[in-house]
């Protein structure tokens, strides 16, 4: 039996009796690697969640403190909410302007319509 080079899996050869055990073994492991993995990925990234109701006058201002960006605006991904699913390509996605203002910290969207949906921003 050899194993892997990164999670040390247990990889049983062609003559190898194959143990359950060992499979629930390798389970575990990538299990809690892709946990892990998750944790990380949850801490770069956050979710703000929004109704139409919050738009005022075409604008939805996200403050600050509510997405926690130190740095401005890296990345982002924007979401319009249709029929209780999240969409990326909608007319609402594309047609919205996303913006930091720096003097604010705050994050700005800009639409004709308004709409629910979430933003995900690398923070």
């Amino acid at each position: 039996m050899t194993r892997t080079t990164y999670y040390n899996l247990k990889k049983p050869g062609d003559s190898d009796n194959v143990l359950i055990s060992d499979l629930n073994e390798n389970m575990d492991i990538l299990d809690q690697a892709l946990h892990d993995m998750d944790d990380q990925v949850g801490r770069l990234w956050k979710t703000i969640s929004f109704t139409s109701g919050q738009w005022s006058g075409g604008t939805l201002r996200i403050r600050a403190d509510a997405h926690g960006m130190k740095n401005g605006l890296r990345a982002f991904q924007l979401f319009h909410q249709v029929d209780g699913a999240l969409s990326v390509n909608t007319w609402a996605v594309r047609c919205t302007d996303v913006t930091y203002e720096s003097s604010t910290g705050d994050l700005v969207l800009k639409c004709e319509d308004a709409y629910a949906g979430q933003i995900c921003v690398l923070v």
